[in-house]
């Protein structure tokens, strides 16, 4: 027998727990809908949700009861949630997607998740849902792309001839100039040592 279809709630919460990883099991309901039979503790972490009391229908109420996230965020991921499922239960094959998702205090956290079909002989009748945080590599990512393109912006191109550089509408300009425009700097005039040097030895060109 599979365990996953065991009819006892407590019994597939303990084996939830037992694999590792966060997940939970819900049922596809007669009427087309779906309801949640267990989330596993590392589940209920990550979402920052309330213990299961029971079978519950997979709605936008009962997630809200569930948790402290704002409503419209709620209500998004139960839509994506619900519609994750349905693809699963038409095509009969698992479903492998990442989302976000905005837990108490505003937090944004991100997972990746695989949605697998559970039969019975040939009817799906539940699904198994493992979820695997990665909200520090998406925050890391985030970091890395910023850092890029903070880079990118202040790179200057120069002519490598008179030694004037572009600005960001294409127009060629000496650095004094270009400097006055990004940082509104104003220049005075001087001499390097090694200019100075070459001047007094009469070697300057």
């Amino acid at each position: 027998m599979n365990l996953l279809l065991h009819p006892d709630p407590d019994f597939c919460h303990q084996l939830l727990d037992s694999i590792g990883i966060a997940a939970s099991l819900s049922s596809v309901d007669e009427d087309g809908g779906f309801s949640l039979i267990a989330i596993n503790d590392r589940c209920r972490a990550f979402y920052g949700l309330e213990p299961l009391t029971g079978i519950t229908p997979l709605t936008v109420p009962n997630m809200l009861r569930l948790t402290n996230a704002p409503p419209t965020d709620v209500e998004a991921y139960v839509d994506r949630m619900l519609g994750n499922y349905r693809h699963v239960v038409a095509t009969g094959r698992q479903l492998a997607t990442e989302t976000d998702y905005v837990a108490e205090a505003n937090e944004t956290r991100w997972s990746r998740n695989v949605m697998a079909p559970v039969y019975d002989g040939e009817r799906i009748v539940r699904l198994l849902a493992t979820i695997n945080d990665v909200t520090e590599i998406r925050r890391t990512q985030a970091a890395m792309e910023k850092s890029l393109a903070s880079l990118v912006s202040r790179l200057i191109r120069y002519c490598s001839s008179c030694q004037n550089v572009q600005d960001d509408a294409g127009n060629w300009q000496t650095i004094a100039e270009y400097l006055s425009e990004e940082d509104k700097r104003s220049f005075s005039h001087g001499m390097c040592e090694t200019c100075a040097e070459e001047l007094n030895s009469g070697t300057f060109t």
